[in-house]
């Protein structure tokens, strides 16, 4: 064998296929608009009463053991609350941001997607 015969036996041609494009792709993602500013603090804790509450709650997929864990309070002082207006500002902004995250949650993900969304842990 010669030398240029030998190197073309090494030299194999493939059949030429259509080159496919490898494109990485995201899911599409819900976009959505900012909720609005909120009022100043003072405006919103004013006259903040526990029906207030109770509306927020029953949107909420917590528990009332939860919902004291959340606003820093014994579950006896929640169930004190019940019958007066709310006097802790901060237990107040704290409940007011939990209706926030409610209703963005809810947007995002539907009701009960939000609520696996916050019991469940993801998978490793």
């Amino acid at each position: 064998m010669t030398k240029d015969r030998h190197e073309k036996k090494l030299i194999k041609d493939y059949p030429l296929h259509a080159e496919k494009i490898s494109e990485a792709k995201e899911p599409v993602a819900s976009y959505f608009t900012a909720l609005k500013k909120s009022a100043p603090k003072h405006i919103l804790t004013k006259d903040f009463v526990c029906s207030d509450f109770k509306k927020i709650a029953d949107k909420a997929p917590f528990t009332i053991g939860e919902w004291a864990d959340i606003l820093h309070i014994s579950e006896r002082t929640l169930h004190r609350y019940a019958k007066t207006i709310l006097r802790s500002t901060d237990a107040i902004e704290r409940i007011l941001h939990i209706e926030k995250l409610i209703r963005l949650g809810n947007t995002m993900f539907g009701k009960e997607g939000f609520k696996n969304w916050l019991y469940h842990a993801p998978s490793h």
